[in-house]
């Protein structure tokens, strides 16, 4: 079972090291600036073939932690982390009630390797409907 805590002074320094890899109007622009930057990167990286992808783990995350930062300040949401009894862990968004709201790197990590035509903002939006 999976149990929630603060981020530790690490995990915190990771995600702000995490997000200053964007350009800094994609990591301060919202949801709908993450979003276009995300889906142009995705649409490029479709566009090559297989053996000339890059690893795309990396972009992932900074676009997910991108995310949840602009969710956490337009909707007062407050980072966390979820930690697994087999020692996996996700960055999660908690109300103020610490409810889960959404797991934000997964949830671009989802989106990346789908095969929707959605947006990464309808997609999180999908997520956050649910």
């Amino acid at each position: 079972m999976a149990s929630i805590e603060r981020l530790t002074g690490a995990e915190r320094v990771w995600l702000t090291d995490t997000l200053a890899t964007l350009p800094r109007e994609v990591a301060s622009g919202g949801v709908t600036a993450v979003s276009g930057f995300a889906v142009q990167a995705r649409h490029g990286w479709l566009s090559l073939p297989q053996e000339d992808r890059w690893d795309p783990e990396t972009f992932v995350n900074a676009v997910g932690v991108a995310v949840g930062e602009a969710l956490s300040q337009e909707r007062g949401l407050d980072w966390a982390v979820s930690r697994e009894d087999n020692g996996r862990t996700m960055m999660a968004l908690l109300t103020p009630g610490q409810e889960v709201v959404i797991y934000p790197i997964r949830t671009v990590a989802k989106w990346w390797s789908s095969e929707s035509n959605a947006t990464l903002q309808e997609h999180v939006e999908d997520r956050l409907a649910s």
